[in-house]
C-alpha cells in the first residue's frame, strides 16, 4: 500500500511517512510535478507537505511565485524580492522579513526601506553597496599608487 497510487478521495489524506518526506526533500528540486509522479500523490497533497516542513519545491534558477517563507497576504517589492532570491544569506534575510512583519527588528538606517538582516547593523542590500564602495574606493587608491609609482619611475 505504500508505493501504491491509491484512487478517490482517500489518497488525499493517507498519512506522510518519514521515507516518503525524506525523498521528498531528496526530489524537491524537480518541482511539484515530478514529486507528485514519483511519491503517487495528488498535487495539493505534495504541496502542504513541502510547506509544512519547509521544503521548496521551487526549481534551481525558478523566479516565479512567492518567496519561501514569505507570509499569507504580504507582498515583497519586486526589488526586494529579487536580492532576496538572489543572495546566498535567503534564509537570514527572510528571518529578518518575518519577524519585521511580527514587529520585531528595527529597518536599515542605510536605506529605510528593509528590515536588518546583518550583524553589521544593515539590510544586505545597504550592507552589499558598503562593501561595493569600499571596494571601489580601494582600487581607486592602488590606480593612484600605481600612476604615482609610474610618474616616479618615469622621471627617475
Amino acid at each position: 500500500m505504500d508505493g501504491e497510487v491509491s484512487s478517490g478521495s482517500l489518497a488525499f489524506f493517507r498519512p506522510w511517512t518519514t521515507r516518503e518526506l525524506a525523498q521528498l526533500r531528496r526530489i524537491a528540486q524537480l518541482g511539484a510535478q515530478e514529486c507528485t509522479r514519483r511519491l503517487g500523490r495528488t498535487m495539493w497533497p505534495v504541496r502542504t507537505a513541502a510547506s509544512r516542513h519547509f521544503i521548496s519545491l521551487r526549481p534551481p534558477g525558478e523566479r516565479r511565485g512567492v518567496v519561501f517563507a514569505q507570509p499569507h497576504g504580504w507582498h515583497l517589492p519586486h526589488e526586494q524580492r529579487e536580492a532576496i532570491l538572489a543572495s546566498p544569506h535567503h534564509d537570514k534575510i527572510l528571518t529578518a522579513h518575518l519577524n519585521f512583519a511580527k514587529g520585531i527588528g528595527e529597518l536599515c538606517p542605510g536605506c529605510g526601506r528593509w528590515p536588518i538582516s546583518t550583524e553589521h547593523g544593515l539590510c544586505h542590500a545597504c550592507y552589499a553597496k558598503r562593501l561595493a564602495n569600499i571596494a571601489a574606493q580601494r582600487a581607486a587608491e592602488a590606480e593612484e599608487r600605481l600612476r604615482r609609482w609610474r610618474e616616479n619611475s618615469e622621471a627617475g
